[in-house]
């Protein structure tokens, strides 16, 4: 009997132990909701995983390789210029200048959270593979679409809502100190 008590025990610690995890999971998750902005970008305010134990939990369901913000500032973008999510059904224009930053990046991730399989096998652009723009050679855009589009293309495959994500790898002194006006790429909706 008793040993039977200690399984129920047991039993029921694990199952609460678990349900109270995953309550604080979310909390986190709503919490990161409530982010700094930068125009249409959304900032995180901090990635600080090695002192919070929740937000690594919530950020190793989430997405992959997070890193501190003391090397990597992370923006995320996922509405367009009128306020809606961003779909495959729509065509959109992400314009740029090169940004302040040893490295940079931008990358599209699915309603799971990675990368698009798509047939190009593109999943970002950055400053390595971006073209840039003939008229300025500091400017560049870039079209995301389901369809092939000309220039840089970033394919959005048939996904119903799609995020963007700008990484800044040790950014520029400057940018830490004035993250909600540094310039970033801003995003228009050009076709339904």
């Amino acid at each position: 009997m008793r040993g039977i008590r200690f399984i129920l025990i047991l039993i029921v610690g694990l199952v609460a132990g678990a349900g109270a995890a995953i309550v604080a999971i979310h909390a986190q998750m709503s919490s990161m909701a409530d982010t700094f902005r930068n125009g249409q970008w959304q900032y995180f305010p901090s990635m600080d995983l090695e002192v919070n134990p929740v937000l690594r939990a919530a950020i190793a369901r989430s997405a992959l390789f997070a890193v501190r913000e003391s090397e990597v500032l992370y923006f995320l973008l996922d509405k367009d210029d009128q306020g809606l999510a961003l779909s495959s059904h729509a065509v959109y224009e992400l314009k740029g200048r090169k940004l302040q930053s040893r490295y940079w990046s931008i990358c599209l991730y699915g309603e799971d959270h990675f990368l698009v399989d798509n047939s190009e096998d593109r999943y970002s652009y950055n400053q390595e593979n971006i073209q840039y723009t003939k008229e300025d050679s500091s400017a560049f855009l870039i079209r995301i679409s389901a369809r092939p589009q000309a220039g840089n293309w970033l394919p959005s495959g048939e996904e119903e809502t799609f995020s963007l994500i700008l990484r800044l790898y040790h950014p520029d002194p400057s940018v830490y100190q004035n993250i909600a006006t540094t310039s970033l790429p801003t995003l228009k909706k050009v076709s339904p």
